[in-house]
């Protein structure tokens, strides 16, 4: 066998390689006529295999690499895509295109930081290419960079021969960052250049909405609707603008086509469920809330909406419970902390409602309406100190807002303020507030101020404008009271009650007024009723002390006892609780007791002449005589000018007890 020689070879090999050089630009010519005519993924994977027969044949070069990246990328075979970019870019590492086409695959596969670098480089390789700004900006966009992306989308429209796209996606972008007039400007150019590109004016449609254009708004969406009338989420935008018209039965109209069209979507059946919020239809808009929940149960915002249901309703645990799984999801959902904030303080949970409210100013900063949240709160807590002091910061924030104003009025009428408060409320009135609280406020002040007619005006025009508030008739029965018209008293909160039957402060109240009135087998039941409906906690040591008082008038001493051993048992440090017991329990021969408990109220109130008088006679009735005689001493030396405490033992040694005046009518020895 003839040697070949080394120049032979060679020349062998160099036909071979152009042999197969030619057989690799005929691969990819084929491959590059199938991508150019592509639209299914089988034909783009035809098309990527002529690109990998070319590169079988020849691996060094980067164009073949190129193209079947792009066959990969229009399947939406991003990684892989990818690769061949990577090494057509070792190959070529000049080319931007490489890099432009890389940051696409990056960008749809979430990789944003690595896309902006590639685009950065084909940029900088290619600073007049309008494309790759035009690519950069989307990342910037998905990023949440919208200024730059801005600037991008700018730069591709003067660089584009079709800047269609550019000036609908700036227009968006500009609506993320409320520059309303700027976004609707640029949508209303790109709808000018393309009248029948349906999302460009459903973006418009959104941006006129967002302006608060609603007929503009609405104007665009029937267009829209109109090229396309099986898109859903045209009929869900246009929804959207119809509740916030407070059009809810076009709104209803359009959230049902959407759903008709795409049961699957979350957001159709939650707004849905907004608008039959809107329309107090609750168990619709539970079934919405429900059904949206279902199938996105990782979506604070639907909870959220389905707790506002409940509050609305006055379901406050359930609410609680509501807004309590957002807050479960996203902890710092602003407005579930905040709403649940509210609800704890109406169902009494005053500690963890005020960390509720210090949560949400610790998330937002300054905020008006929470400090003035938190003051009420502190209101109720009786805490009024602390609560002029939100109302004072709600004021800085916004000195023209009243409402802080009437609140920090009811709260110097609590600390016997009533001609500040009076300054608080005129200003309210400066700012035009007509809030029934503001004449409630003022029939207080003056109330305070002895003027109980011109209370009474201003407290009966608060209920007139207001006729369903609680509060007021309360306040009204509260003057009734003063003024010894208990029958009236108990009629406003009879009103009330009817209102809120399970009302535990309504029925104490009404309680305190049969009482006054001397009706205490009425006052009796109505205590009872306000402690098993659990009244706030501050509230329980006076309904056990009212009922207890309730008892001892009618003389039905033994079942005084128990409630005033609860008062004592809530409040171990308050004098009267335990001379009130004392008194009862001698009343029955319990003397021993007695003589115990006038004992604690003697260290409670050493300057309490009354308790040494009556427990002189359980001294006594114990047969402790000399100390009988120096309790009946002691209370003459301490009230020398009182002759009920004058007496002849003699005369009162088979007298069980000199009643000194009525229960919870004992002078104040404090």
């Amino acid at each position: 066998m003839q040697k070949v020689s080394q120049k032979e070879q060679l020349q062998i090999e160099n036909r071979e390689q152009n042999k197969n050089n030619r057989e690799a630009e005929a691969k990819f010519k084929e491959g590059r006529t199938l991508l150019r005519d592509a639209r299914t993924p089988e034909q783009f994977e035809e098309a990527a295999q002529c690109f990998s027969d070319a590169i079988s044949l020849r691996e060094d070069k980067g164009i073949y690499w190129a193209y079947r990246g792009i066959a990969f990328r229009n399947i939406g075979w991003f990684r892989r895509a990818s690769c061949d970019f990577s090494m057509a870019i070792q190959l070529d590492s000049g080319y931007p295109q490489h890099y432009a086409e890389r940051g696409i695959c990056y960008q749809k596969m979430g990789r944003l930081e690595e896309a902006l670098e590639d685009f950065n480089e084909a940029i900088y390789l290619e600073p007049a290419n309008g494309h790759y700004y035009y690519s950069r900006a989307i990342v910037y966009s998905k990023m949440g960079k919208y200024d730059q992306a801005v600037d991008d989308y700018t730069k591709a429209i003067t660089a584009l021969q079709d800047p269609f796209q550019a000036l609908c996606n700036r227009g968006n972008c500009y609506r993320r960052l409320e520059k309303m007039d700027l976004s609707i400007s640029d949508l209303k150019k790109a709808v000018t250049m393309q009248q029948d590109n349906v999302n460009a004016r459903n973006n418009l449609g959104l941006s006129y909405f967002e302006n608060k254009e609603f007929d503009q708004a609405l104007l665009e969406f029937n267009k829209a609707i109109e090229m396309d009338k099986e898109n859903p989420t045209l009929y869900y935008n246009r929804g959207i603008v119809f509740y916030h018209m407070e059009e809810n039965e076009a709104a209803l109209k359009d959230f049902n086509k959407a759903i008709e069209l795409d049961y699957q979507d979350p957001n159709y059946y939650f707004n849905r469920g907004n608008t039959y919020l809107a329309m107090e239809n609750y168990n619709k808009a539970y079934s919405d809330f429900d059904r949206a929940i279902g199938l996105a149960p990782q979506n604070p915002k639907f909870y959220h909406s389905k707790g506002l249901a409940f509050q609305k309703e006055e379901k406050y645990n359930e609410a609680i419970e509501m807004f309590s799984k957002a807050l479960d999801i996203a902890p710092d959902h602003v407005a579930s902390r905040y709403h649940l904030g509210l609800m704890l303080h109406k169902s009494g949970h005053f500690p963890q409602a005020l960390q509720a409210f210090t949560k949400v100013l610790d998330l937002v900063g300054e905020d008006r309406l929470v400090y003035e949240s938190r003051g009420r709160l502190y209101q109720d807590m009786r805490n009024h100190e602390i609560a002029i002091r939100d109302f004072n910061k709600a004021i800085s924030i916004d000195p023209h807002s009243p409402d802080a104003y009437i609140f920090r009025g009811i709260s110097l009428l609590k600390l016997g303020k009533p001609e500040n408060s009076i300054t608080d409320f005129d200003k309210a009135i400066e700012l035009n507030s007509e809030s029934p609280l503001i004449d409630n406020g003022l029939g207080c002040a003056h109330k305070a101020l002895g003027n109980f007619e011109d209370a009474l005006i201003h407290m009966s025009t608060a209920i007139d404008k207001e006729p369903s508030s609680v509060d007021f008739l309360m306040d009204r029965a509260g003057l009734h009271c003063d003024m010894h018209h208990y029958p009236s008293a108990v009629e406003d909160l009879t009103k009330a009650l009817e209102l809120h039957p399970e009302d535990p402060q309504l029925f104490y109240k009404r309680g305190l007024a049969y009482y006054k009135n001397e009706n205490y087998e009425e006052a009796i039941k109505d205590f009872k009723q306000s402690l098993s409906f659990h009244p706030f906690p501050t509230y329980k040591p006076d309904i056990h002390y009212h009922l207890g008082l309730a008892y001892a008038c009618l003389e039905m001493f033994e079942k005084a006892i128990k409630p005033f051993t609860k008062c004592i048992d809530l409040c171990p440090n308050e004098a009267v609780y335990y001379h009130e017991r004392a008194k009862a329990y001698q009343m029955v021969d319990k003397n021993a007791e007695a003589l115990e408990d006038f004992g604690n109220v003697i260290k409670l109130q050493p300057n309490n002449a009354h308790a040494f008088f009556r427990r002189a006679f359980s001294q006594k009735a114990l047969k402790f005589y000399q100390e009988a005689a120096e309790d009946f001493s002691r209370a003459r030396t301490l009230q020398p000018k009182n002759p009920a405490l004058v007496i002849n033992a003699k005369k009162v040694h088979g007298v069980k007890c000199i009643v000194l005046c009525k229960p919870g009518q004992e002078p104040n020895f404090n």
